[in-house]
């Protein structure tokens, strides 16, 4: 056998066990979906313990001698022998494979495990709003995730480590600093935002709204958007989220029958997640050219379509006539620059997914620096509630009563997600740079979107971001994109423009 006949070879066995192992980690992903939607109460313990058996198996298959010698197999660099989509795969693989083999198997059951049982007791922690349930919980996830990132090894601090799980390439001190740039762009508005004269009525948006009807209007606008249900459904859950593939795309929603945005604005969010799941390239499936590159990118996916596109006037110029006829009593009185003004009030928040667009990276800077004081010891799990609070008054003004509304509000921690909050407001300063660049190469991007035309954003969005699977990093995509670095003035301008509109600051 010639050597490039040889390679080939080795190529087509590789790919075909990562395609297996592919598999096995989707069973795992929806024995999480039906945790969170149809699982049965009782169920939670072994369901764990399918879990951990499962996710113990993908690891010993991914980290095993036969996936060793496949990755030997191949140059450290692309010598012509692969096409650019074919080294993604090998490259990828290899990265997440030198990172899983410095995981024991006991851990990575004990994070399975861990992740059931803790999620189970978060639910009964938030309904009863007592963090001293779920402390214990919270003190068990710090300790496994320094032993992780012990594991995995990091530049700086341990936080590099769980960072990098999210947004690969990324160091806690880039984050750190474009966090803290954002701040202090976004203090004086937020501040002119709350001097300002201008009083916007938003109480009909709180009116009763049916359920059904509200499950209606998301799934019309999910419909609109793009979103493919012959190959996804929405159900409902306790905290919205997206799983699968593109195949098989499932989002959820939280309906609260008093909060008319909540429901569409989580919902476009989350269709958001799911066309982004849905616009991979299909030829690649079961491949890292077939996954998402990585969480900020998703999430600027997400960000586009629930702020930029759904908080537009343009977007309710073609959607509010079927939002009144849907809800006529609640509607009848307020024309659409009332209902716009309404939806883009800005108001300090005590829930993280209910903040507007001027307040809600302050809640991430919130998790971002208790998660890193965590991990450091600068503070101990059993009095995070304390700290949170303190830090809700310091940046926003206000303090919750009861943990439901403050650090048990999130699943994250409860699923051990360390790392993965910041990645929103990389999110949003991603989705208004690339919203910017499909601006200048859609013809009348919003007059489109004005006569219900989103399918011209969503084509762009599959060819330019979707597509590309992990051929790039997060940085390499939005440079190729838009011709620039990730800036944060374009989120910055954006937020300007429309709230100086609206405020008249």
């Amino acid at each position: 056998m010639s050597e490039t006949a040889n390679i080939r070879k080795n190529y087509n066995e590789f790919i075909e066990y990562v395609k297996e192992l592919s598999d096995i980690s989707r069973a795992n992903e929806f024995l999480e979906w039906d945790m969170e939607t149809y699982m049965p109460k009782g169920a939670a313990e072994s369901k764990g313990f399918v879990q951990s058996t499962i996710s113990g198996i993908a690891h010993e298959k991914f980290t095993s001698e036969r996936m060793k010698k496949y990755l030997e197999s191949f140059p450290t660099e692309n010598d012509g022998s692969f096409t650019p989509e074919e080294w993604t795969n090998i490259r990828e693989t290899r990265r997440e494979y030198e990172k899983s083999v410095k995981i024991p198997i006991d851990l990575v059951k004990e994070i399975s495990k861990t992740r059931s049982l803790a999620t189970s007791d978060w639910h009964k922690a938030k309904n009863e709003g007592n963090f001293k349930l779920f402390s214990p919980w919270l003190e068990k996830w710090v300790d496994i995730e320094e032993r992780e990132a012990e594991y995995l090894g990091y530049e700086n601090e341990p936080y590099d480590a769980l960072l990098d799980n999210f947004e690969p390439y990324t160091l806690t001190k880039d984050i750190e600093g474009v966090l803290r740039n954002l701040k202090n762009e976004l203090k004086p508005m937020i501040k002119a935002v709350i001097n300002s004269d201008m009083k916007i009525r938003t109480d009909f948006l709180y009116s009763p709204y049916k359920a059904d009807k509200q499950m209606f209007m998301v799934k019309k606008i999910a419909e609109k958007m793009g979103f493919d249900f012959t190959r996804g459904r929405i159900d409902m859950s306790e905290h919205p989220f997206t799983t699968g593939y593109v195949f098989d795309t499932r989002f959820t929603v939280k309906i609260r029958e008093n909060n008319l945005p909540f429901s569409i604005f989580a919902g476009m969010h989350e269709a958001g997640h799911a066309l982004y799941q849905q616009g991979l390239n299909e030829k690649w499936d079961r491949t890292p050219m077939g996954e998402p590159v990585s969480m900020g990118i998703h999430e600027s996916q997400s960000r586009l379509w629930e702020n930029i596109v759904g908080r537009s006037r343009e977007f309710w110029e073609y959607f509010y006539p079927s939002l009144r006829e849907t809800f006529p009593k609640q509607l009848k009185n307020v024309d659409i620059d009332e209902f716009h003004s309404a939806i883009n009030r800005s108001e300090p928040s005590l829930i993280r997914v209910e903040a507007d667009e001027l307040t809600y990276n302050m809640h991430i800077i919130l998790r971002f620096e208790m998660e890193r004081a965590l991990l450091n010891h600068e503070i101990e799990a059993k009095e995070a509630e304390e700290v949170w609070n303190e830090k809700m008054q310091e940046y926003m003004g206000i303090s919750p009563d009861n943990a439901s509304k403050g650090i048990l509000q999130d699943i994250h921690w409860a699923q051990g997600y360390f790392g993965y909050f910041p990645t929103y407001s990389l999110g949003n300063l991603y989705s208004s740079q690339l919203y910017n660049a499909a601006s200048k190469d859609i013809d009348d991007l919003k007059g489109s979107i004005g006569i219900g035309d989103l399918g011209v954003l969503r084509t762009w969005l599959k060819d330019n971001i979707h597509s590309k699977g992990k051929m790039f990093s997060a940085g390499e995509l939005c440079e190729n994109v838009t011709g620039e670095k990730l800036k944060a003035s374009y989120f910055v301008n954006y937020l300007q423009e429309k709230y100086g509109k609206i405020y008249g600051i």
